[in-house]
């Protein structure tokens, strides 16, 4: 268990705030070394879809550092650099990883509007049923939901690695394998049918959420917060 924050009530630092202001989540944490640290919360969707794209940019770039290596008189272009390998590894792996986190998290934040828990276990059934309970289109039946499922076939293979995923002599399964699979072009197309379903998602969720958002009357244990560990003090610049 993580140390407890311990911290205490204090009116000296409570501040003043008009009817109907905007409240921010804060979460709180203790660091041994620098002490009690807060930030604010915001949805982890957001962020896992910026670094999907981020990933797909990195993936776009480096698909050209492989298109300028010339191709041996047998039609075969030949990639040994490591560097490229790994870089193009992380990027491939970085975007299927965050695809599947950036509707894991929007699940999750959809299943905060519904009274009833999810039943569903896969992130693209989780979905279905999420987009269901609220009475929204799941778009289930688009190009772009099936980009999603090809991303998340890839990142299980990811996480479960065998050694058909590592490496494969079978010319029909070498979209089975990440790294083949991130080198094509089939990586770059997953994405952006991927990212034209999430965005419809996103879209009819922040609609709904304007449709039902209404002010709040929250209790407050404690005015002011003060924290009575000791704290490391910036370095002076």
């Amino acid at each position: 268990m993580g140390k407890k924050t311990k911290l205490q009530g204090s009116p000296a630092f409570a501040l003043p705030h008009a009817a109907g202001a905007t409240i921010v989540p804060f979460q709180t944490l203790t660091h041994e070394t620098f002490g009690a640290i807060g930030y604010s919360w915001s949805e982890f969707w957001i962020y896992e879809a910026e670094l999907a794209q981020d990933s797909y940019e990195k993936l776009k770039a480096l698909h050209q550092a492989v298109l300028v290596i010339e191709p041996h008189a047998n039609g075969i272009r030949s990639i040994h650099d490591k560097e490229l390998l790994k870089a193009l590894y992380e990027a491939g792996t970085g975007l299927v990883s965050h695809a599947t986190r950036s509707v894991q998290h929007l699940v999750e934040a959809m299943a905060r509007q519904i009274k009833t828990p999810l039943v569903e276990t896969t992130a693209t059934e989780r979905i279905r049923e999420a987009c269901r309970d609220l009475g929204l289109d799941d778009y289930s039946s688009t190009d772009g939901y099936q980009g999603f499922a090809e991303m998340l076939s890839i990142r299980d293979a990811v996480e479960h690695p065998t050694q058909a995923r590592i490496f494969t002599g079978d010319p029909s399964k070498w979209d089975q394998v990440p790294l083949a699979w991130s080198i094509s072009e089939r990586s770059i197309k997953a994405y952006e049918r991927y990212a034209d379903w999430f965005d419809l998602l996103t879209r009819d969720f922040d609609a709904y959420l304007s449709t039902v958002s209404k002010p709040e009357i929250l209790s407050v244990r404690a005015r002011g917060l003060m924290s009575p560990m000791s704290v490391k003090k910036p370095p002076r610049t």
